[in-house]
Order: structure tokens, then C-alpha cells, then sequence
């Protein structure tokens, strides 16, 4: 059989899945699988990592955001992360499209020793976000709303001045006998 899905919906993660996380994330990742299949692709995730979190506001959210997407399409190439934030849904301000916000961890490792008493690490820290624009995720679900953020993957730098200086690479090696 070589028909395709109609769309492929990612989730309903715990946690968000907001600016740098995409990188981290299994449900971002998923969904961008089927964008490069060429499906329109969603990720959904709620903004609380208790497996508890109430997901009933994800859910009707991402109904109503699926819904839309199968009527409308996505332009070829972007997927949307949807994030929710974990609140009653009466709560809920409504949905901003947003961009990724500047928002980094502050890595920690904590040392613990399992049940056979080897030594492993665990990967724990803060999570800074450094911008308040109503525009970006992090800052959307902090106030209350829905975050839809288009994403596409070129993880190229667009600045044609320092890959004008990278040309000058390109002759590295040539014309060398010794090995490399």
C-alpha cells in the first residue's frame, strides 16, 4: 500500500516542547518524520511534566488545530509545535503564533549510583528564558495562551558574509601530499 496518512499528530507530550527543547524533542521529531514525508505534521505537547497533568485543554486544542490544518494544508516543508499550557481550559487566554524564543538550560549533572551500585548521571538544571515578547513561546504559555509555532528545519547559517568567508576552506587539502 503506498498511501500516506492524511496528517500526522505527534503527542500529547508532558512538557513543553518550547524554543531550544525542539532540539531534544522525541514528539517534535516524530512529527518532523512526517513533514519530510511530505504529510502535514503536528506536535503537541502540555506544558507540565506530572504524568498526572490534566491534557483534556491539549486535546480539545489539538482537535480544533488539526481540524484546521487538514481544511487549510501547511506549506511544504513546516510543521507545527503546538504548546499548551497546563491550566483548566476556562483558563486559557486563546492561541498566539509565535516564534522560538531565546530560552537556554543551565546544564547540571547530578552523580547517583543505581540499585547495583554503579555510578551514573543525571541530567537536571534551570531553564533561563531571557525574553518576555508576548511573540514567542516561552512567553505565550507563560501568559496563558496556546503556542503555535511554525517550524521548518535549515539548521544552515543564513549570513552570506561568513560563508563568504568559509569559501576560503574550500582549498584546504588541495594539492597536499601529506595525509590528512
Amino acid at each position: 500500500m503506498d498511501e500516506k496518512p492524511d496528517l500526522v499528530v505527534s503527542g500529547i507530550n508532558h512538557g513543553q516542547n518550547t524554543s531550544i527543547n525542539i532540539i531534544y524533542s522525541g514528539t517534535v521529531s516524530a512529527a518532523t518524520e512526517g513533514m519530510l514525508l511530505g504529510i502535514p505534521s503536528i506536535a503537541v505537547s502540555v506544558a507540565s511534566h506530572s504524568l498526572k497533568a490534566d491534557c483534556s485543554a491539549a486535546a480539545k486544542y489539538a482537535n480544533l488545530i488539526t481540524k484546521k490544518v487538514l481544511k487549510t494544508g501547511l506549506p511544504e516543508g513546516t510543521l507545527l509545535n503546538v504548546n499548551v499550557p497546563a491550566l483548566p481550559q476556562n483558563e486559557i487566554k486563546g492561541i498566539k503564533v509565535t516564534r522560538m524564543s531565546n530560552s537556554i538550560w543551565l546544564d547540571k549533572y547530578e552523580r547517583r549510583t543505581d540499585p547495583f551500585g554503579r555510578d551514573y548521571f543525571w541530567f537536571s538544571g534551570d531553564y533561563k528564558t531571557y525574553d518576555d515578547d508576548i511573540n514567542t513561546d516561552d512567553a505565550a504559555l507563560k501568559a496563558g495562551f496556546v503556542s503555535i509555532t511554525p517550524i521548518q528545519f535549515n539548521f544552515t547559517y543564513n549570513n552570506s558574509s561568513f560563508i563568504n568567508t568559509l569559501k576560503s576552506y574550500e582549498s584546504l587539502g588541495r594539492n597536499s601530499k601529506k595525509k590528512m
